[in-house]
């Protein structure tokens, strides 16, 4: 649990850092595809459709982050919902770690597929040793999508980032 944990923080740390700030328009009724929450959501109204099993960690952005173990495109992970200080929902993150290189690329691949089919052409690409990374800015909104790799341990991440912390 601690090397998930560490991953996640990782992957906080990279969306914070990694953020564009302008873009295109989106036809989403939700944060994103692999949830129900609306930037309104609360902590209650979550737990409503993602159910009452969660993990409570400090978010980057002032507030708490919850994380709960989500099934998404067949594959199971977790979904962190991250709050400000205000208890304002600010982002929202589907994330997979596994030992496997393949089903990590073929997630990121999925994933890449389907946000590259909603939202274009991203604004960026990163590749280094340790990670890839794409970048979308969709209403001031941000979406990173990001491969990890370390000691044999893979791990696929995108994160939604509300306008407000995008800034």
């Amino acid at each position: 649990m601690r090397h998930r944990l560490r991953y996640l923080l990782i992957f906080t740390l990279l969306c914070t850092l990694l953020l564009p700030s302008c873009g295109k328009k989106t036809t989403l009724d939700t944060i994103a595809p692999f949830t129900q929450a609306v930037w309104d959501s609360t902590l209650e109204h979550i737990c409503s459709f993602e159910g009452e099993e969660y993990e409570q960690t400090v978010s980057v952005y002032g507030g708490y982050s919850y994380i709960f173990p989500k099934t998404y495109l067949d594959t199971k992970g977790s979904i962190q919902y991250m709050f400000d200080g205000d208890e304002k929902l600010v982002g929202v993150a589907w994330f997979y770690i596994g030992n496997n290189q393949e089903t990590a690329e073929d997630i990121y691949d999925s994933l890449n597929t389907e946000t590259t089919q909603l939202f274009g052409k991203t604004d960026s690409n990163d590749d280094s040793t340790l990670y890839t990374s794409k970048k979308w800015t969709v209403d001031g909104r941000s979406i990173l999508l990001v491969n990890f790799s370390q000691n044999d341990e893979y791990a696929v991440q995108i994160s939604y980032i509300s306008e407000e912390v995008n800034k």
